[in-house]
């Protein structure tokens, strides 16, 4: 009879051990990228964090309306997109969650098809609503599993 025993999983690693073991450098690469982006704790009070979410707005918004002669009816969403990237990496989830709402309704507004409305006029408007909610999806919940990774790794 073969005795089975329980595979021990892999010792957790921290930034500070990864240097001082043995590891290949794009594993202490990649602890010290997890460990810096899903850090618990995001620096400053909320009215600041909101503000760096409103000001990335702004921007996001200003360089779409800039580079509208060039993109037309093409990517409304495509600078708030960077825009909530920035967000979530700088303030936090909360004020992410609030950039993509808020990057929605203004690259609807500002720049979707028929411009100057919130309404969904044609099936390609809520197709195109649809896959802007998928995409900010993928982006976001990702700073969610970043502890899953740390213990992969």
């Amino acid at each position: 009879m073969v005795q089975e025993t329980e595979p021990t999983p892999p010792p957790a690693f921290s930034p500070q051990e990864a240097s001082s073991q043995n590891a290949a450098p794009h594993q202490k690469w990649l602890l010290w990228l997890t460990s810096y982006a899903a850090g618990p704790e995001v620096q400053g009070s909320w009215p600041s964090r909101y503000g760096t979410a409103l000001g990335a707005l702004g921007v996001a918004t200003l360089m779409r309306w800039l580079f509208d002669p060039i993109l037309q009816d093409r990517t409304p969403y495509g600078m708030y997109l960077l825009a909530v990237l920035f967000v979530v990496w700088r303030a936090g989830l909360g004020p992410a969650l609030f950039t993509i709402f808020a990057g929605a309704l203004l690259g609807r507004y500002f720049f979707d098809p028929p411009r100057w409305t919130l309404w969904m006029v044609t099936e390609s408007n809520e197709a195109g609503d649809l896959g802007s909610g998928l995409t900010v999806r993928d982006c976001v919940l990702p700073q969610q599993n970043t502890a899953m990774l740390r213990t992969l790794l």
